[in-house]
C-alpha cells in the first residue's frame, strides 16, 4: 500500500500548556500528536476503545518530535496526522504541527500491535486492515 491517510485536527493553545518563556511546553506535543493519532484512527472507523475492547493494545515504542518556531497562548494550530499503511505489526505516524501556513514542529511516533491478554507482539486484526483499506478507496488515497 502506498496511499496516504491523514486528518488535521485544530487545536486552540491553553495558558497552562506554557512554560516560563511563554512558549507552549515541549511536552506538550506528545499530547497533541495523541489527539491526532485518535482521531485518524477514529476517521477510519477504529477507535482506541473499539481495539482494547478486542483485546489489543497500541502502545508507543519510539518517539521523535523536531521543532522549527514556538507556539504560544492562545495559537491556533493544526496537527497534521499521516499515516502510510505497511503490512506490519508496527506502525509509524508521521505529524506536522500548523500555525496558519506556518510549520511549527514535526515528529513521528511508532506503535506496537499487542496482545492485551498475553502482553506480546502480534499481527494487526484483519478489521484494521479492512477499515484502513474502505478508508483509502473512499477518499481516493486520503482520509
Amino acid at each position: 500500500m502506498s496511499q496516504v491517510l491523514v486528518v488535521r485536527l485544530p487545536i486552540r493553545t491553553r495558558y497552562a500548556e506554557t512554560d516560563m518563556m511563554q512558549y507552549i511546553h515541549h511536552s506538550v506535543y506528545p499530547v497533541y500528536f495523541e489527539a491526532a493519532r485518535t482521531e485518524l484512527l477514529r476517521s477510519i472507523g477504529v477507535s482506541y476503545r473499539a481495539l482494547e475492547e478486542q483485546g489489543i493494545l497500541l502502545p508507543v515504542m519510539e518517539l521523535g518530535v523536531k521543532f522549527f518556531h514556538p507556539a504560544y497562548y492562545d495559537d491556533e494550530l493544526e496537527i497534521e496526522a499521516r499515516y502510510q499503511p505497511r503490512r506490519r505489526a508496527l506502525i509509524r505516524l508521521d505529524y506536522v504541527v500548523w500555525r496558519e501556513q506556518q510549520r511549527l514542529a514535526e515528529g513521528f511516533t511508532t506503535h506496537l500491535f499487542v496482545d492485551k491478554q498475553a502482553r506480546r507482539a502480534m499481527k494487526p486484526p484483519q478489521f484494521f486492515w479492512d477499515a484502513v483499506q474502505k478508508a483509502l478507496e473512499g477518499q481516493h488515497a486520503t482520509v
